[in-house]
């Protein structure tokens, strides 16, 4: 149970690392705007579900599962910069962590497959 909710809390995070590459290659894109204010996905906001249920004493699958069936239903919690107008090298550096982040993530779920793979067939 544990690991069909590691799989889906992964796949989400991806969805979402996506989404907010896109919100990164928006904000490039207006540089030159006046007026825009650059955006990102508050990850903190949107896994705050999950954290609740791993932090509690009695946390368990149940809950968990719980917990990522409401991330997946909420809106995305995007975060709008305080300051009119966008820092490409702010950007930059948001978009090189994004695709680090999304990278790792891609790495664990293959490392999660292959763990599976290995009880299952008892072998790699």
């Amino acid at each position: 149970m544990f690991e069909n909710a590691t799989l889906s809390l992964v796949s989400t995070v991806l969805d979402r690392l996506s989404q907010n590459h896109s919100l990164i290659a928006s904000n490039m894109a207006n540089v030159n705007t006046q007026g825009y204010k650059a955006a990102q996905i508050d990850f903190e906001a949107m896994l705050a579900p999950v954290s609740e249920v791993v932090n509690s004493e009695n946390g368990d699958a149940t809950e968990l599962t719980k917990a990522l069936a409401r991330i997946d239903r909420q809106e995305i919690p995007v975060v709008e910069s305080e300051t009119v107008g966008v820092l490409i090298d702010q950007e930059m550096i948001n978009l090189a962590e994004n695709t680090l982040k999304y990278k790792a993530l891609v790495s664990a779920r293959s490392e999660l497959s292959s763990i599976k793979s290995i009880a299952i067939k008892g072998r790699s």
